[in-house]
């Protein structure tokens, strides 16, 4: 990696949130993902929710709260990164009027093969990389959002802030879902999207077959 790239990547904090639901099979995600940004140069910050479970907003916003670098990178544990160019999408994020960029992730992302940056109104949010004064501009994660959601909203918040989110179509990423192990999830996901309906509306509800 040369000085130039070193420099820029040392300007990123990336938050990860494990929950196992088989520790001995998944953790070894956290730990590939936790070294790709380590040999970038980036700062990882890691709070585990598998024991005392505080909600996955509330664990973001807990080591969002350590950050102190330019951007933030809020990625799921569970997936495999196929490329992502750090550098460019910190770039991208240099323009005061982007708010979130995030790589593509496969089988959940709709890409135009056409376009290098796309910008979009719906994202796929395992992974998104946010300036740190966005953050101060509309305010962290909310936390009536237990696990799921919490993204939309972050979207929509952004959104009204007139600021524009992209999608990085040279940068990719599989995601897993290992929360679908969880016989917990469907409750928890339900009561979460019952809470974004109340707070934006049914028609705030995003549509993910836009661009």
């Amino acid at each position: 990696m040369n000085i130039a790239m070193q420099t820029i990547c040392t300007n990123l904090d990336v938050c990860l949130v494990p929950y196992y639901t088989n520790k001995s099979k998944e953790e070894q995600y956290l730990k590939d993902v936790k070294n790709y940004f380590i040999e970038a140069g980036a700062n990882v910050y890691i709070h585990d929710n598998t024991l005392a479970n505080i909600g996955l907003s509330k664990a973001r916003n807990k080591l969002i709260k350590n950050c102190k670098s330019e951007v933030v990178c809020l990625i799921d544990f569970d997936i495999e990164i196929i490329n992502i160019d750090i550098p460019a999408i910190m770039k991208k994020l240099q323009q005061k009027d982007v708010g979130i960029v995030s790589p593509v992730t496969e089988r959940f992302s709709r890409k135009d093969k056409n376009l290098v940056w796309q910008e979009k109104e719906y994202l796929a949010c395992n992974c998104m990389f946010i300036r740190r004064d966005t953050f101060d501009r509309i305010g962290l994660l909310d936390e009536s959002f237990f696990v799921a959601y919490a993204d939309w909203d972050l979207i929509k918040r952004v959104l009204n802030a007139d600021l524009k989110i992209y999608q990085h179509n040279l940068s990719n990423l599989r995601h897993f879902g290992f929360s679908r192990n969880n016989p917990n999830k469907g409750p928890i996901w339900r009561r979460d999207f019952k809470q974004f309906v109340k707070k934006w509306g049914p028609d705030g509800v995003l549509d993910r077959t836009k661009k």
